[in-house]
């Protein structure tokens, strides 16, 4: 049952002036991509000329930012000040989605999302989830300090994992959900998440579909009793801690290319990027990676949060690196492990319908109450 919601959120229509838009034109009309070289040809060396000749010309010549914004509007957008002992006005303003059910007992659910990311990407899964029954949800979808129409981080100290949780609780608690919610993450957001199960009573049952772990010793015992599968998976993560982990330092582009099943559509990497641009959020959406330079996986097997409230894991097939089941129950209470064979790092934008199915399996088995 909702309780007392204490802070006021107030409807809002994500959207760009036509200023800005035509702003953004003119910087595109004198901009030029550098010389092609042998290493920009090669996608082992990172992004490559001819990707981002075509990137390019679409968003001068074929992209329409009205049309990904009717999709953004195409679900309740809202902003709301948000009490925080670090902001420099004593609240942030943040942006989030929210679908409400008439459901009494409707599960309220915190999804939270990642970098290089943002809360478009689970626009399709939220269409889906609002329609559920058998769970019922009250859906909540914020823009991270930082990202997007929402603040952006103070400039009088950093602002990390244990701050943005603190935040994220307040905005759950201030929302009417103190008696309970659950929360769902993946890249930063499983990070968030892993927090705020360990630290506020609030927050009953998480969901995380990223959970890089290599092995603590690179051995053949440490494989023992693992599927063909798991150990690929696994090998994952010793890959991406050697060679794919430079965007946390480098900020390379690729990402939204190559951590997915099937390629994203060039138009929704253009979202993303024409929200950078205009809202100048590239720099404040990438603050997170001065605590996560040793990576998510530290944060999964640090002793201090171990999970004892039950979560959840869904495992894709195309994830950066995904841990075996095995050693996912290692870091908590697991009572929820389902592996899908289609998606990557954006599963929820890849596969909204499966991403959704997890989600309502997981919650209706795990949300205190439910059977």
């Amino acid at each position: 049952m909702r309780g007392p919601i204490t802070l006021k959120p107030e409807p809002f229509i994500p959207t760009f002036s036509d200023q800005e838009l035509a702003g953004l034109k003119a910087d595109l009309a004198g901009a030029r991509l550098p010389r092609p070289t042998y290493a920009s040809s090669k996608p082992e060396y990172g992004i490559q000329s001819e990707w981002m000749a075509k990137a390019l010309d679409r968003w001068k010549n074929g992209f329409d930012w009205r049309s990904r914004e009717a999709g953004l509007n195409s679900v309740s957008n809202f902003m709301v000040d948000v009490p925080d002992e670090a902001a420099p006005s004593g609240s942030f303003k943040i942006h989030f989605i929210a679908e409400y059910s008439k459901d009494p007992n409707a599960i309220p659910l915190l999804l939270l999302h990642g970098w290089p990311g943002s809360l478009i990407e689970f626009i399709e899964t939220i269409k889906i989830l609002r329609k559920s029954t058998s769970p019922a949800f009250h859906l909540i979808c914020p823009s991270q300090v930082g990202y997007g129409w929402s603040d952006p981080p103070p400039l009088d100290r950093g602002y990390g994992m244990y701050d943005l949780s603190r935040l994220m609780n307040t905005l759950m608690c201030g929302l009417g959900f103190e008696s309970g919610y659950a929360a769902q993450g993946g890249d930063i957001g499983s990070v968030l998440a892993r927090i705020m199960s360990v630290k506020y009573d609030s927050c009953k049952v998480i969901n995380i579909n990223y959970m890089p772990m290599g092995p603590v010793v690179d051995s053949p015992e440490s494989y023992a009793g693992l599927s063909e599968r798991e150990v690929t998976n696994a090998k994952k993560a010793l890959r991406f801690a050697s060679n794919g982990r430079g965007y946390g330092q480098m900020h390379v582009g690729e990402k939204l290319r190559d951590w997915v099943d099937d390629p994203l559509d060039l138009d929704v990497v253009l979202e993303l990027v024409t929200m950078w641009w205009i809202q100048e959020t590239f720099p404040t959406s990438i603050y997170a990676y001065s605590e996560l330079v040793s990576g998510v996986g530290a944060w999964n097997r640090d002793p201090a949060l171990y999970l004892t409230k039950p979560f959840g894991f869904s495992s894709f097939a195309e994830e950066i690196a995904s841990a075996p089941e095995s050693w996912a129950a290692e870091t908590g209470n697991l009572q929820y492990y389902r592996y899908n064979e289609r998606g990557g790092h954006f599963a929820a934008k890849e596969q909204p319908q499966v991403f959704a199915s997890n989600l309502i399996e997981c919650f209706g088995k795990l949300w205190p109450g439910t059977k």
